[in-house]
């Protein structure tokens, strides 16, 4: 698939690539990029891709090209519905956001390839759950772009306006809290792993080292969430109600002692943490127990919430739980803030959600440069070499050297938080984190 003037897509193997480009002209100089996807039979995937393989895609394959004039780099892996998914999705948005092409356009120069395509639902047990394609995905970097929320090509952005990338890429490390920016100075979305209500021990930790991985704590996030983003408001959809679509039977659910203290209040972790800093907490009960849609009062839910972020001084939070297919509330909220202030369609919206905000840890990939045939000179692009999911590992030097050096955290909180990252890699040297 012939992508743009300098790049292409081979559906096979390196080998088989190189040997079909021996009669081209000789002036080009073709780069192949092989991209080691894990094969999967199946067409339907849990995640697309992420925002921040869609930003290390597009700082390789720029060392690539800019290396001359006559390079074209085709990007080769074997074929299938997993490869094929994984390499549009990836090149559709360089295209969209390096080359000013139209999500038009692109499903175009791939429309030979799109019936090999596969889809997204975010849980594959969950027949309901909305499914999505690359062409979704392609919409959605191309409004986010129109908006002005994406921007690959100015060293020099507005980080009010503009998701700082290097900073996305820090923070989208579960070793640094896992929590995005989906859209600039008005949401950040974060997911919890435990239920943290009556933990007393999780008071005044900022996180704690369960079985090699670390849990965050309230605390952990309201320190940056208010003082590198100046959040002023927290929507809590982490708690679920009971299976059950009556509603409750008071609309009060605190529970107070006898001489009125709310007993509820006293325990809980985020409140406390939050309020001390200046930041309100507000509860929205969007799950039952069992992991589907709380239906009762959903739509005054959706309504509070587009009322709060009107009246709110400055950026709001919100909180869910991780896990698949347990970020159905927060979806459902931001998705009806897209659409509505936003003009995003609802599959676009979605789209968004999924890939600057993901519920699920990143899968492993690599894209390499292939070597062979190719002069001594090129060696350079070894050390280029990457995982897309290695900013997330803390053994891995290349990421942990570009979170540290790149990201360019804006204060004290977020210091810390590098500073912590550091200590963990450091430590995790000898027990890798899984």
């Amino acid at each position: 698939v012939r992508c743009s003037s300098r790049l292409s897509l081979a559906c096979a193997p390196v080998e088989k690539a190189r040997a079909s480009c021996r009669d081209c002209d000789d002036d080009v100089d073709f780069k192949f990029l092989a991209l080691d996807v894990p094969p999967k039979s199946e067409t339907n995937f849990e995640s697309p891709i992420r925002l921040g393989k869609i930003f290390w895609f597009k700082n390789l394959l720029d060392s690539v090209l800019d290396e001359d004039a006559n390079v074209h780099a085709v990007v080769c892996g074997n074929n299938g519905s997993h490869f094929v998914t994984t390499a549009c999705s990836l090149i559709g948005a360089y295209l969209i956001l390096i080359e000013d092409k139209t999500a038009t356009e692109v499903e175009n120069v791939f429309r030979c390839v799109l019936d090999e395509c596969g889809t997204f639902r975010e849980d594959l047990d969950d027949c309901d759950s909305d499914e999505i394609c690359v062409v979704d995905i392609w919409k959605a970097v191309e409004k986010s772009k129109s908006i002005g929320w994406l921007n690959f090509q100015d060293e020099d952005i507005d980080i009010d306006q503009c998701i700082d990338m290097h900073e996305y890429l820090h923070y989208d490390s579960e070793a640094n809290g896992a929590f995005h920016v989906v859209v600039p100075s008005k949401v950040i979305a974060f997911n919890v792993t435990v239920d943290f209500d009556g933990e007393t021990d999780w008071m005044n930790e900022r996180w704690v080292e369960i079985g090699g991985r670390r849990h965050f704590g309230p605390r952990f996030y309201a320190e940056i969430l208010a003082e590198d983003y100046d959040v002023k408001l927290l929507l809590r959809c982490d708690k679920s109600s009971p299976p059950s679509s009556s509603p409750p039977a008071s609309s009060d659910a605190r529970q107070f002692d006898s001489d009125g203290t709310s007993t509820t209040e006293e325990c809980d972790p985020f409140r406390l943490h939050f309020e001390e800093l200046g930041i309100g907490v507000e509860q929205l009960d969007m799950l039952r127990e069992d992991g589907e849609l709380c239906q009762w009062g959903l739509l005054r839910k959706v309504d509070r919430f587009l009322t709060l972020l009107k009246l709110c001084p400055g950026p709001v939070a919100i909180v869910g739980r991780s896990g698949r297919g347990r970020g159905k509330g927060v979806e459902l909220l931001i998705t009806t803030l897209l659409i509505k202030e936003y003009g995003f369609e609802p599959g676009t919206a979605v789209a968004w959600v999924r890939v600057v905000h993901p519920q699920g840890p990143p899968k492993a990939f690599g894209l390499s440069l292939d070597l062979s045939e190719e002069s001594e000179d090129d060696e350079w692009f070894e050390a280029m070499s990457w995982r897309s999911a290695s900013h997330a590992s803390q053994t891995d030097p290349l990421a942990r050297d570009a979170a540290a050096d790149a990201a360019a955290p804006r204060g004290e909180a977020a210091a810390a938080a590098a500073a912590a990252d550091h200590h963990a890699a450091t430590a995790d040297a000898a027990s890798p984190v899984p």
